[in-house]
């Protein structure tokens, strides 16, 4: 079982380093996608809260402040 600082690397080749509560990404991390974006934030049950920053691979940031994030495809 998953508890306090890992990182998870997942078979699509995402990336997660951060803080974990019973299996789960809780807290705060990073999420490195296989794709290029990165997601760097809070996280509660597994699930991205949308308080963070998300970055495309051109550059391109959001700041994102308290919206709910769609589930990921993982």
């Amino acid at each position: 079982m998953f508890h306090g600082k890992g990182t998870l690397k997942l078979s699509s080749g995402d990336i997660y380093k951060g803080d974990f509560n019973q299996d789960r990404r809780h807290v705060t991390g990073t999420i490195k996608y296989a794709d290029g974006r990165i997601y760097q934030g809070e996280f509660n049950e597994d699930q991205r809260t949308g308080c963070g920053k998300l970055t495309f691979p051109d550059g391109t940031t959001y700041t994102l402040n308290g919206q709910i994030i769609a589930p990921e495809d993982n």
